[in-house]
């Protein structure tokens, strides 16, 4: 049995459009959480009527895939329920579709761990919710290419991402924009600050490449969460180039506390060679594939 709820309509704006000419990857998500609230709150699992949740449930995991690029004024809506469900997790499944033709732009697969048993009737409500909007993923949003989510030998670290050669990307402050309603960076802002730290990365790796005409688009993202900034927090993340293929090439980011050196998340993303002009995948030119493998760090 599959069912949904649609949780989400609206259009993209023009300000969310980046220099790529479609929708940034960060607004994918920040509409991915207005569904996600909603959904719990549609199913009464929002006790006390509080918008916060994580007074009952931590979000560990995500894997998103993108399907589709969306232009300004698309219209769209993403549709909600429960791929799983045990007494300690559960996961979530949402799909963003384009309004007209109802084809998939992209996936969300986020996955929860449920607070102490004080909070047993969550567990109940989100059972009821399970019995109502079963929804397995679909085949076209599990993970492809990706393998954060696998056993890993390192422990990131600052001073291990020097010894690596991962390069600073990103430094700055969580901001109060961009915390949610219990004062912490929602999962969307981690998106965020990775979008506006890729290009750090690659204006000097790229610098010999015709960046007017080949750059890349993410497909797949998946993060592993281990707490969330809350404002005032300074923030850095170290990046990596961690694969490289003749169409593909996989980012590796690590976000820390840049005062404690405490790490807050990990990041790994999947991006696809575009010809910018065409707006279709090629083979990577040589020129860039060189570039990119003079970056190119070993995690194993």
């Amino acid at each position: 049995m599959i069912n949904y709820m649609t949780c989400y309509k609206g259009s993209v704006e023009a300000w969310e459009i980046d220099h790529m000419g479609h929708m940034n990857v960060q607004f994918y998500l920040k509409k991915a959480n207005h569904a996600l609230k909603l959904f719990f709150l549609k199913n009464d699992i929002n006790p006390n009527n509080a918008m916060s949740f994580n007074e009952f449930f931590i979000l560990e995991e995500s894997h998103l895939r993108y399907l589709a690029e969306q232009k300004a004024g698309s219209p769209l809506f993403i549709d909600v329920g429960i791929n799983s469900l045990n007494n300690n997790s559960f996961t979530l499944t949402m799909v963003m579709k384009e309004l007209l033709s109802k084809e998939p732009s992209a996936s969300f697969s986020l996955s929860f761990r449920i607070k102490e048993k004080k909070n047993k009737n969550i567990q109940n409500l989100l059972q009821g919710a399970y019995e109502k909007y079963p929804f397995p993923t679909p085949e076209y949003g599990k993970p492809k290419g990706l393998k954060l989510t696998k056993k890993k030998k390192l422990l990131p670290s600052i001073e291990l991402a020097l010894g690596l050669g991962m390069q600073e990307t990103f430094l700055g402050i969580a901001s109060s924009s961009e915390v949610d309603d219990d004062k912490c960076m929602g999962f969307e802002n981690y998106m965020s600050i990775i979008s506006n730290a890729v290009p750090n990365i690659l204006a000097e790796s790229l610098s010999k490449t015709d960046r007017n005409r080949f750059g890349g688009a993410a497909l797949e993202y998946s993060f592993k969460y281990e707490s969330f900034a809350g404002i005032g927090t300074p923030l850095t993340i170290r990046s990596g180039l961690v694969d490289l293929g003749e169409k593909t090439f996989t980012w590796r980011h690590w976000i820390f506390d840049a005062k404690s050196g405490i790490l807050l998340a990990e990041a790994e993303a999947l991006v696809i060679t575009l010809d910018l002009k065409e707006r279709k995948a090629i083979a990577m030119p040589q020129k860039m594939f060189e570039s990119l493998e003079a970056i190119l760090i070993d995690l194993n």
